[in-house]
């Protein structure tokens, strides 16, 4: 949890950072947003009040995964997969999945630049704001 807390506050100041030093109006800070499973395990379906009220003063987002039903179908390979459910985040036209253990060290808004929504989204639908979206295990 500490290493999103950490990779959070270095990606806005980064953002701070680089928007004050090219005179540009302060754009929104982009949502962040951790994708949580609870392990099959523990009898817990939230994280405890201490860390979910520490996230939420921090403006960090959290998304529960649904536990599998059984510890053993923890297994990697079904951990990893559910990376994808970053796909059901319709909310947004653009979403950047930064691992837990990533720390970013620039602004990473240039990966958004690097294609045009247009192109994929249809005339009658409006795209929403961006989202930075981080695991933790």
């Amino acid at each position: 949890l500490y290493s999103i807390i950490a990779a959070t506050h270095s990606l806005r100041s980064t953002i701070a950072t680089t928007t004050a030093a090219t005179a540009s109006p302060l754009s929104p800070s982009p949502d962040v947003v951790i994708m949580v499973q609870m392990s099959a395990r523990t009898i817990a379906v939230r994280l405890p009040e201490e860390e979910a009220s520490l996230l939420e003063r921090l403006n960090i987002r959290v998304h529960y995964l649904p536990k599998f039903a059984k510890p053993t179908m923890e297994r990697f390979y079904s951990v990893v997969l559910e990376k994808f459910r970053i796909l059901e985040m319709e909310e947004y036209s653009r979403v950047m999945f930064l691992d837990y253990d990533i720390l970013p060290r620039c602004s990473l808004d240039y990966l958004f630049d690097l294609s045009t929504v247009a192109d994929r989204v249809p005339q009658d639908s409006e795209p929403s704001e961006t989202a930075t979206t981080t695991s933790s295990p």
